[in-house]
């Protein structure tokens, strides 16, 4: 099977953005061995220790507005990187 290409390169994928059972990073590690570009992201590290490849830690946030604005920030870093925003449990 050849990787799902985009103009020639490999698609890139960004799953988020909060971890539930590790589901995100379990696709994004999947899709990464057939050879699409995946990405997990989560704005914490939950109580098991589990890692995303990117963490946003909200938590460290005391206001919405710092929240909102560490979540902006994010999508400035990364938002161009991707092709597809896979968000799970209504945070998107």
């Amino acid at each position: 099977m050849s990787a799902p290409l985009l103009r020639g390169r490999p698609l890139r994928v960004l799953h988020g953005t909060y971890e539930i059972a590790g589901q995100g990073m379990m696709l994004a590690r999947a899709l990464r061995s057939v050879g699409v570009e995946a990405d997990a992201l989560a704005y914490r590290v939950d109580w098991d220790g589990r890692k995303p490849d990117l963490i946003v830690d909200l938590d460290r946030h005391r206001t919405p507005l710092g929240k909102a604005s560490a979540m902006a920030g994010a999508f400035a870093r990364w938002g161009r990187h991707y092709d597809v925003f896979h968000f799970h449990f209504g945070t998107s």
